[in-house]
């Protein structure tokens, strides 16, 4: 009977973690054995555990319709170009438990994705290397990157819309990312870095001006932990809380980072802080230099490693300082102007409040003008420099 037939063609039906997906085969032999598959059905999810899997998804699928999962412990490298756009999450579930173990490095590299309309979940101690999906512009819902023990360089270079983020990538070296210009969906936008590896640069993630979708849902910023950053720019409009450390306060045994804060981005006029707290690494604080309103609710700076601290605020309602090893305190013309502000300072062994004019002849310290609500020092103060 098979020699009746020039051609045959066969539907299979594959299941998938949450469809069926139907592929078109034509045999072109008399046995009757598929040489090709013709077409994918698009619309449902699909798992990735193989370099295969992976080559047909790019060779059939422009538009991902549901989830796109990457399963199993992958041992290839995984090749996505062609893919432009995944309407349903992008997530990571490696077999790899939790002790340790790890298969062999891999990449994931996309070259034609824009959009992931759902979820990106990259989740536990895994072989993934490299993400590479440098023309991804918009993922609506969170990313997280959590426990990623090997993960190196990621590539989101024209990444410029997310939910929020979460890093937890300790041996990060590189982060790419033109500029981040805001949060998808009216979402108030949170990003918290737990472990930034060894990358050197952020600013992509924190120096454009974005905007809050309103006034009274704003974004927050976390870091705990970037020790080869030098330079950090602050460039949002208006910040709830941003609380910024180089390192966790309990690894003292490394050098401690050597990080200069930069509050206000090449674009930003106008930058407001709500609450801002900084702790060990971060060594000194300024002003950006298109930066025209800087206004802080709360400062507080809990860094026993700080020596110097000069304060470049337009605006501040409330000031709170400790540091051990701190030896000069500047306040700057500006707080003629702060008004009703608190001011504390304590635990400053080494800082000797003697005069408003440091040695090289220099103004140093400026009064607020205009009504204090509290001063408070613990320390060695004289009364030339409590004189106004």
């Amino acid at each position: 009977m098979t020699g009746l037939f020039h051609s045959l063609w066969i539907l299979i039906s594959v299941r998938s973690e949450s469809n069926t997906h139907r592929i078109w085969y034509r045999s072109t032999g008399l046995t009757g054995i598929p040489a090709y598959a013709l077409a994918i059905d698009c619309n449902g999810s699909f798992a990735i555990t193989k370099a295969s899997d992976a080559k047909d998804l790019r060779e059939n699928c422009k538009i991902i319709g549901g989830d796109l999962k990457f399963g199993g412990d992958i041992s290839e490298n995984i090749n996505l170009d062609g893919v432009e756009e995944v309407r349903g999450d992008w997530r990571h579930n490696p077999l790899s438990d939790y002790r340790g173990k790890v298969g062999t490095l891999f990449n994931i590299s996309s070259s034609t994705l824009k959009l992931v309309d759902g979820i990106f979940d990259l989740t536990g101690p895994n072989g993934l290397e490299r993400l590479i999906l440098p023309n991804l512009g918009n993922i609506s819902e969170s990313v997280s990157f959590d426990s990623m023990a090997n993960l190196t360089h990621v590539d989101f270079t024209n990444l410029k819309y997310f939910r929020s983020l979460n890093l937890e990538t300790p041996k990060l070296q590189e982060f790419k990312i033109d500029e981040l210009k805001g949060f998808t969906r009216n979402y108030t936008g949170r990003i918290f870095i737990s472990d930034g590896g060894s990358v050197e640069s952020l600013d992509g993630l924190f120096k454009g001006p974005i905007a809050p979708a309103n006034e009274t849902q704003l974004p927050t910023i976390t870091i705990q932990k970037i020790p080869n950053i030098k330079q950090l720019t602050l460039g949002w409009r208006s910040i709830l809380s941003a609380h910024i450390s180089g390192q966790l306060w309990y690894q003292h045994w490394s050098p401690p980072p050597i990080i200069t804060l930069i509050l206000g981005g090449p674009n930003s006029e106008t930058v407001h802080i709500h609450e801002l707290e900084t702790r060990e690494g971060i060594i000194g604080l300024e002003r950006g230099s298109k930066t025209s309103n800087l206004s802080i609710g709360s400062f507080r700076s809990m860094n026993d490693m700080i020596t110097d601290l000069r304060l470049p605020f337009h605006q501040v309602s409330d000031v709170a300082i400790r540091g051990d090893r701190m030896t000069s305190l500047e306040l700057p013309k500006e707080a003629e102007q702060w008004n009703n502000v608190s001011i504390s300072i304590w635990l400053v062994r080494k800082l000797r409040f003697e005069s408003l004019v440091n040695a090289e002849g220099r103004q140093t310290w400026y009064w607020p003008n205009q009504t204090m609500s509290s001063f408070y020092i613990f320390g060695d103060v004289t009364t030339n420099f409590l004189s106004v």
